[in-house]
């Protein structure tokens, strides 16, 4: 079954591109065999009419032919792996609305789901659907159920490579995303540690600051104390300048004393000239 290798490209693209390489791939397909024992008659030719019409992009009336091949065959697994084929081109369109983009995205999925629930009867078609079902997974990037449905696939068909790479492709893209999500949270510890350190070199200058203002503020108290004289302290200095003035004043006045009755005693002592 032919694939196209490109379905998953690295790179930003965007959710249209996506889809449309992924409905590229369903395309080239081929359209699901019959076996002849287990249908209708009326189920054969709805579903040739279907393929037709498939192959001409006429995909609505494509869809016509595969549900009245389903009504005739409620347990059509062709039927229903078809129509989920027409649904989804339907959904790739370019003129098509989201509204109807959605719609066409949901049927299309449930069809291509019901034809997985063939397994027992018809594995490859239904790895076939597991496979497609698992690449709009990975489009959606639910990467978790895309490698789930690669591996149901591969269960049902261990020689499909299309889906054994996919599968590789799935796991390598859910291992990135887990080591990006590594480097966020580290990246995002490593943040909180830079606060943190910021904040304690805040704390501690401020700790610093205020020490250093207390110490220079016990300085300053301790220079004003110094400064501030003791009441007694004053009191006792001042009464020691007076004392000091008092005894020289007395001397000066003993001094004059003395001068004087020196010269009284020249005189009675001294002769007349």
């Amino acid at each position: 079954m032919a694939r196209q290798d490109n379905l998953f490209q690295k790179g930003g693209k965007s959710m249209n591109r996506l889809l449309i390489l992924l409905l590229l791939t369903l395309t080239t397909a081929a359209m699901p065999a019959y076996s002849k024992g287990e249908t209708t008659r009326t189920e054969r030719k709805c579903i040739l009419q279907g393929n037709d019409l498939y192959r001409q992009k006429k995909y609505s009336e494509a869809i016509k032919s595969y549900e009245a091949a389903l009504k005739d065959n409620p347990s059509s697994a062709e039927a229903s792996y078809n129509i989920g084929l027409a649904y989804l081109q339907l959904a790739a369109g370019k003129n098509v609305d989201e509204k109807n983009r959605e719609k066409y995205m949901k049927e299309g999925i449930e069809r291509m789901d019901a034809a997985t629930k063939h397994s027992a009867a018809k594995p490859a078609l239904a790895s076939r659907a597991n496979y497609n079902l698992g690449n709009i997974a990975f489009n959606k990037q639910e990467y978790e159920q895309a490698m789930q449905l690669y591996k149901q696939a591969l269960r049902l068909n261990p020689n499909d490579e299309d889906a054994r790479r996919n599968l590789r492709i799935t796991q390598l893209r859910m291992q990135q995303n887990q080591q990006n999500k590594n480097d966020d949270k580290n990246k995002d510890q490593n943040k909180d540690k830079d606060k943190d350190k910021d904040k304690n070199k805040d704390q501690n200058q401020d700790q610093n600051k205020n020490q250093n203002q207390n110490k220079n503020d016990k300085q300053d108290k301790q220079q004003q104390n110094q400064e501030r004289m003791n009441p007694n302290a004053a009191k006792q200095i001042l009464q020691a300048v007076e004392n000091k003035e008092n005894m020289t004043r007395n001397r000066l006045i003993n001094a004059g004393k003395n001068g004087k009755e020196n010269a009284a005693r020249g005189r009675r002592n001294g002769k007349n000239w």
